[in-house]
């Protein structure tokens, strides 16, 4: 009989969620085909979620953490990379040049500073624990700060078709499984206080789902 320890509980929250961030995302970009549902996510969570990855990466690595955690943020990237893909090419043919333009340079920057990073700069960031922590908090704080953007243009709005349903609902309980994680294999500070924030603007987010959309569809 296996004991259920923390860190066995904490193995098995962070193995669920490695298997569901593999497809936590394909809903959404699904969802993204439609240009109306497109046009109303929020730029600003694309570029602050992106943005966030890239550094959780880079905590991930210089910390380290469980392989699991790293896959995520690769998974999750490669993703998003979708997404930008989607975005661009909305707004290239809708016109919008600055858009494009910004979205392009936006992700030829990230690019640029996870290869300086990991090539140049690694062996001394790694050895700084309070660099390490500035960027697990910076990170923390990206992951808090990326729903507020779509809240705000979700109530200007009057709707909330951006974000799928089924997105949202796996984005919350993948939150529980991080926390639970997190306090379980000791993740540090960043991840035990910043989850329950991110699990309190997601259920905003479900809530906004359900009052601007009655039926309650994805």
């Amino acid at each position: 009989m296996i004991s259920l320890n923390p860190t066995t509980l904490g193995n098995i929250t962070l193995n669920i969620a490695f298997v569901l961030y593999l497809i936590v995302y394909v809903p959404q970009i699904r969802h993204n085909k439609n240009k109306h549902h497109l046009a109303e996510l929020s730029i600003s969570l694309h570029m602050i979620i992106m943005t966030s990855f890239v550094l959780d990466l880079l905590y991930g690595l210089l910390k380290p953490l469980p392989w699991q955690y790293r896959a995520v943020s690769i998974v999750a990237l490669g993703t998003l990379c979708i997404q930008q893909l989607q975005l661009m090419r909305l707004a290239q043919q809708r016109g919008q040049i600055l858009l494009f333009s910004t979205l392009g340079m936006f992700y030829l920057s990230l690019i640029l500073i996870l290869i300086l990073t990991s090539v140049f700069y690694f062996d001394a960031l790694s050895s700084s624990s309070n660099t390490i922590l500035l960027i697990g908090w910076v990170s923390r704080i990206g992951f808090l700060s990326y729903i507020v953007p779509q809240i705000i243009k979700n109530y200007r709005m009057n709707s909330a078709k951006a974000l799928n349903t089924t997105f949202l609902a796996l984005s919350l309980f993948l939150s529980l499984l991080d926390l639970t994680s997190a306090w379980c294999l000791d993740w540090g500070w960043p991840n035990k206080l910043g989850t329950p924030l991110t699990i309190t603007l997601t259920l905003m987010l479900l809530w906004q789902k359900k009052r601007y959309t009655p039926q309650f569809r994805t």
